[in-house]
Formats: C-alpha cells, structure tokens, sequence
C-alpha cells in the first residue's frame, strides 16, 4: 500500500521544480506526471479496501509516473474545511505538477446543512483548489441518494435540484480556469448504478466484479480503476494508460495481493 508514500520514477525523469503557473499547453507537457499530488475524501484514500487511488494510478501508468503523494483523508467528512485546508497545504509543499482531486468537492456539497447554505461552503472548498497554479482534475458531485441509512444520513444527502446546481457549480468553476478539467463524476456513478459504466471506452467493470461496496458509497478495487480511468480519459490523458482496464486492475491485483 502507498499510502502518503512517494515512488521515484522507474525511468529516472528530471523532478519539475514547482508547479509553475499553466502555459496553454500545460496538459500537453511531458513532465505532467513528474509530480502528482493526490487529495480527496474516503474514495481516494481507498476506504474499505486495502488500497488507494496512488496505488491505481501507478499501476494506470505502470512505472511511467514520477513521484506520487497521497494526501486523501478518509476522514474529510469531519471537517471538510480544517482537513481540507491541511491536505491542500501538503500538497502544495510538494510541488506538484498535477493534482487529482476526484472527489474533493463531495463533502463541500455533502454532509449536515441546510441546501442554502451548501453552494456558500462548496465555494470554501473550490477555493483551496484555487491555491494550485498547476493543473488539477476535479470531480463533480454525484447522486449517491441510494447510501441513505447505510452510509449516509438522509440529512446529508442534498436535494436533487441543490445537487444537480452544485455539480453545475463545479463545471462551472473549472470551465473558467485553463489548469483545471472537469470530471463528470455524476453521470460516471448514475451510468455505473445502471450497468452501462465504460473505462477507456470498453464496458466496465467484468460482469463478475462488483463496481461499488456493499455501503453503496465506496468503489470496489475494480470501481476505483474505472474512476481513475474515466477521470484521465475526460481530461484528455487516455494515451498515458499503459493498457486497457482489465491490465490495470490485473497489474494493481498483483501489486497489492493482500487487497
């Protein structure tokens, strides 16, 4: 397991010094994966699995990246804000050259408030984002309505209508920031609930793997590859996959058998 670990890049490439601000062409830079910062809530941080999304994404890139930090916070629904704030300041002191921030914004929209007041705090959270001058993925907020009285308590859960302007809220925040791509994490998890979820345009996950945990909440190992994958894929990275899904998740079974 990697958690908050840094893996050195197999083929040694030079560490970019900082993450200078984005010239245009910043997702086209070879040194894009030289230093990738992770930071996100319980899907991230691989809750009920004995991995995270680092571990995904150096089996996603097989060896190809440079060093990865893993600041996701399993714990990010205490204190969305403080937590946040301190993941953010971690990997800033890394210096980053990408950030993965897939499910960051979930509980800036999530947790116990009222609908008014979540697109107010939603703008707390995207403004930690805004701290990165490097380019970041950033996920958009799903319906995850059916976790209600497993994971989640209705209370948490905001309305459709609040649900569907925070996720408008999102997009919009990253469509007017050139560093930034948006992750359409709400039509991933409603297409994953129906079956019809792909990954690198092939149907995913196998018929024989489940994409979601029992808390209908959490990705599965396999759930967690589609979500790294789909999100690199949206930001115009898919040529940096070594392989298709199935390879990724064989390699990340392989590189965690105790998951």
């Amino acid at each position: 397991m990697l958690a908050r670990r840094m893996l050195l890049a197999a083929l040694g490439a030079a560490l970019v010094p900082g993450c200078a601000a984005p010239q245009p062409d910043a997702w086209d830079d070879p040194a894009l994966f030289d230093r990738v910062a992770i930071v996100g809530a319980s899907a991230s941080a691989g809750f009920g699995l004995r991995l995270q999304l680092d571990d995904v994404l150096v089996a996603a890139l097989d060896g190809t990246q440079g060093e990865v930090l893993d600041a996701a916070d399993e714990g990010l629904f205490l204190s969305p804000l403080g937590r946040g704030r301190r993941a953010v300041d971690e990997a800033l002191a890394f210096e980053p050259t990408l950030v993965l921030a897939l499910d960051f914004p979930f509980w800036f929209a999530y947790g116990g408030r009222p609908d008014r007041e979540r697109a107010a705090f939603l703008t707390k959270g995207l403004e930690q984002l805004d701290r990165f001058s490097c380019p970041v993925i950033v996920g958009g907020i799903p319906d995850m309505g059916d976790a209600i009285g497993i994971m989640l308590t209705r209370t948490q859960v905001p309305g459709e209508a609040t649900q569907l302007a925070l996720d408008a809220q999102v997009r919009a925040w990253a469509e007017a920031r050139e560093r930034v791509a948006f992750f359409d994490l709400r039509t991933g998890h409603a297409q994953t609930v129906d079956g019809e979820a792909t990954a690198l345009g092939v149907l995913w996950p196998p018929d024989d793997e489940d994409p979601l945990q029992g808390d209908e909440l959490h990705p599965t190992d396999a759930g967690l590859v589609g979500l790294l994958l789909n999100a690199l894929d949206q930001a115009g990275l898919a040529s940096a996959v070594q392989g298709d899904a199935a390879s990724v998740l064989a390699r990340l079974r392989a590189s965690n058998p105790t998951r």
